[in-house]
């Protein structure tokens, strides 16, 4: 497998270097890719006034979990080593995405963690799958008829975790990160979405640990909302 990427800078363009954002698709590792995410990722350019490269990651069944980390890890090495050729600066790299581009957003920065080296500026984490557990409120509520869906998720889970152990060494991955360290954070949810208590659940365990974070929930809307931007 390979990566792809694509850059997207600002249409009206701010004189020095700007900062940059990786952006990662969701799609619970299984499908979805740069086309799919190309106008939300046009409108944090244009907004946020930032360059923002889209990662097309190796995706499941071809390539089970750890590989669309370990791509989105490779991106973000990337990316810091280049930022000058394409008018980034290398300080200023951040990591975000939706959903299943969340998860790998904040292994990224667990991984840089855990090797001592700098972490992504910040992070932008739409409706992240970072808990998997049917437990959560949310989950129960949401399990059918709301977009993402409980069929889907033990499909996927199937899938991308085909081993045993798999899934919660993946889980352990994300759930073990020293909060304290992690960079600070937008953390968005949907109202009607079985991940929207997970996500509330990290923003206030960031909260609590000192991590700059700011929590936005969108209570009208549900999981993927960004696909009608």
């Amino acid at each position: 497998g390979s990566i792809s990427l694509r850059i997207y800078t600002p249409e009206t363009k701010q004189e020095g270097l700007l900062p940059v954002l990786l952006y990662f698709h969701g799609g619970g590792w299984l499908y979805s890719g740069i086309e799919a995410v190309d106008r939300a990722v046009r409108l944090i350019a244009n907004e946020a006034q930032v360059i923002v490269i889209s990662v097309e990651y190796r995706l499941a069944p071809e390539w089970p979990w750890p590989a669309a980390n370990d791509d989105g890890e490779t991106a973000f090495l990337w990316a810091r080593a280049n930022a000058r050729s394409f008018g980034g600066d290398p300080e200023s790299v951040a990591v975000g995405g939706d959903s299943a581009g969340g998860n790998i957003s904040m292994s990224i920065s667990q991984r840089q963690i855990a090797a001592g080296r700098p972490t992504p500026l910040y992070q932008l984490l739409y409706y992240t799958a970072i808990d998997f557990s049917p437990h959560y409120e949310s989950s129960k509520l949401f399990a059918q008829g709301y977009s993402l869906d409980m069929t889907f998720r033990d499909f996927m889970m199937s899938v991308v975790y085909p081993n045993p152990g798999m899934a919660e060494r993946a889980v352990k991955e994300i759930k073990s990160v020293k909060m304290e360290k992690m960079p600070a954070s937008i953390v968005v949810t949907a109202g009607f979405d079985m991940l929207r208590d997970p996500g509330q659940s990290l923003a206030r365990r960031m909260e609590k640990a000192g991590t700059a974070v700011t929590y936005l929930n969108y209570p009208t809307l549900i999981h993927g909302f960004l696909q009608w931007s």
